[in-house]
């Protein structure tokens, strides 16, 4: 169990406090939590759990806050030799992202990441973006894309500074 009492800097009224208790425990071989939050005259709510499921990882939480309920359910994997990748559903709608990164050739890599979303509410249109960058030690091209933007392409160099 944590529980803090916080204050603005110069703020010593105590009804200005923020005030949390979070309840952790292990449970069916994963992380239950739930906390509690007091802030600004008004209570706050969330519950999550966590636990490892089949390579990957998945994360449910549930809140509320000022009166508006929340949530989120996630499932992230490392697909072995082939890419890292999320998929989840929230408040606001269904999400994913996929990236992978390889040596393509001695002193090339190549990283490639695409995101996703898609709300609920029928006004907003699903986003996509996307981007593919190839580097070696004397710099980098990345080429960006997404919905609603121009295709772009951004060129740099990159170094690693040993302090």
């Amino acid at each position: 169990m944590k529980w803090s009492i916080e204050n603005a800097v110069g703020d010593y009224v105590l009804s200005h406090a923020a005030e949390t208790a979070e309840f952790t425990r292990p449970m069916a071989g994963g992380d239950a939590a739930v906390k509690l939050s007091y802030e600004n005259q008004g209570l706050g709510y969330e519950g999550s759990y966590s636990r490892p499921l089949r390579a990957g990882h998945a994360d449910v939480k549930v809140s509320m806050r000022d009166g508006a309920m929340g949530y989120n359910v996630s499932y992230a994997e490392k697909v072995k030799g082939l890419a890292d990748m999320q998929l989840g559903l929230d408040s606001d709608g269904a999400y994913g992202a996929v990236s992978a990164s390889r040596n393509v050739m001695d002193g090339l890599d190549a990283e490639y990441e695409a995101r996703a979303r898609a709300n609920f509410d029928s006004e907003s249109k699903p986003q996509l973006s996307h981007a593919l960058k190839l580097s070696n030690k004397l710099g980098y091209a990345q080429l960006l894309h997404g919905t609603d933007q121009e295709p772009k392409l951004r060129m740099g160099y990159e170094f690693n500074v040993d302090a």
